[in-house]
């Protein structure tokens, strides 16, 4: 403090009488000399300091009050002067014993350390920006949700047949091989039973479709969605191969096989798709009103020569899928057959709609070692691989039937 002093004091010569601040400041002088000044230095007035050293003295600044020289006397103990202990601030027409001038502000020698932001708050920030932009991400998702182009597609309910024709009967001719006369015997068996119950037949032929040089053998899958298209109203479809007879007509699709309590005592639940060890099986909590694709299985697998579908839908989905191009374009052994394992066993989708049920129930075979084999009373009977050596095979195996058939519908 004491430097601070002296220097305001040689600031205070500096501004009073400049032209002696060069022998003060360079001169070394004894304290007399420098005493001898001050009458002189008290005696100057503002006006007296030159223009350029006023900006050092301005009266319109902010000024401090300096202090100014008084002797102790006798009574001083030490041979300098020391400042006044009660200073008065100059004004214009005073006489400069106290003097005072434009002071800048004191910087600390030690500056303060930064202090940052508070995290608590940045933080808080962050979060809320956060909630906010979320907030805002699932208002626009909504919009969409609710504006998006093709929404009234997909929010449109899904159409339930009346039921009109309750089912119809699906069989795929095969007139280049087999003889006219065994397709029709095939041909009324289905037209006779489907009038009893007020059910309608599609018989469509080989080469009715663009299998685009895939297998003949394809054509069912085809024909069953075209049988959509032709009745949507029917509540069920039973694609029944050419090879095969309807032998009890007393029993019908939907109370024999459909009905869901009849379902659920048919069902064969935790079933391997393909026997013996497929890792996949049926479910095992299939409920049946829930089943909407109806199949059985023979000594080599699933058996697609007898099945059937409730329309809707899923049963489009299903039939689309089986019919994709990548599917034929693969070479499955057995084509169509091989296909349908594949689907079932890979698409949860398929296997979540699919009981399987007793093979008797709709597919019962003409003779042993390949499956159940036919007894009376049994719903219907495939001649089973006939036309691998030859189509007459077929027609000898079917005349074994037909009077039985026959028989049958005319008691009914």
């Amino acid at each position: 403090m004491a430097l601070v002093e002296v220097l305001g004091n040689l600031v205070l010569v500096y501004c009073s009488a400049p032209q002696w601040v060069p022998n003060l400041l360079f001169v070394p002088r004894s304290y007399p000399s420098a005493r001898a000044l001050s009458p002189s230095v008290k005696s100057r007035t503002y006006s007296d300091i030159p223009t350029f050293y006023k900006p050092f003295c301005l009266d319109q600044r902010s000024f401090i009050d300096i202090p100014t020289y008084r002797s102790y006397g006798s009574h001083g103990s030490h041979p300098l002067d020391c400042y006044s202990a009660s200073p008065r601030r100059f004004t214009s027409g005073q006489s400069h014993q106290k003097m005072h001038f434009a002071y800048p502000p004191r910087k600390n020698s030690t500056p303060p350390s930064f202090v940052p932001h508070s995290t608590k708050w940045a933080a808080l920030r962050r979060r809320r920006m956060k909630v906010l932009a979320l907030a805002g991400l699932a208002f626009v998702t909504f919009l969409y949700l609710i504006i998006r182009p093709g929404r009234g597609h997909a929010a449109r309910k899904e159409y339930v047949p009346s039921g009109k024709p309750p089912a119809v009967l699906v069989t795929v001719l095969d007139q280049s091989h087999y003889s006219k006369a065994y397709l029709d015997e095939i041909k009324e068996n289905r037209i006779q039973y489907a009038a009893k119950h007020g059910y309608e037949t599609f018989f469509p032929k080989i080469g009715d479709y663009d299998l685009k040089g895939s297998p003949f053998s394809w054509t069912k899958v085809v024909a069953m969605r075209d049988t959509i298209t032709r009745f949507p109203d029917c509540s069920y479809i039973w694609f029944l191969d050419q090879n095969s007879f309807i032998m009890n007509p007393q029993l019908t699709v939907e109370e024999h096989v459909m009905k869901a309590s009849r379902l659920e005592s048919l069902m064969i639940k935790d079933q391997p798709i393909v026997p013996p060890d497929s890792i996949i099986r049926t479910f095992t909590h299939l409920k049946g009103q829930d089943v909407d694709f109806v199949l059985t299985q023979d000594t080599e697998g699933l058996s697609a020569g007898s099945f059937l579908v409730r329309n809707g839908e899923w049963a489009r989905f299903f039939l689309e899928t089986w019919f994709d191009p990548i599917y034929r374009s693969y070479n499955f052994q057995k084509a169509e057959a091989h296909a349908l394992e594949h689907i079932v066993q890979w698409h949860p989708t398929i296997l979540s709609k699919l009981a399987l049920v007793p093979q008797g129930t709709i597919n019962s075979y003409n003779k042993p070692g390949f499956g159940h084999e036919y007894k009376p009373g049994d719903f219907a009977v495939r001649f089973h691989d006939c036309g691998k050596t030859s189509t007459k095979v077929c027609e000898t195996e079917a005349e074994r039937f037909t009077q039985q058939w026959r028989s049958a519908f005319s008691e009914s």
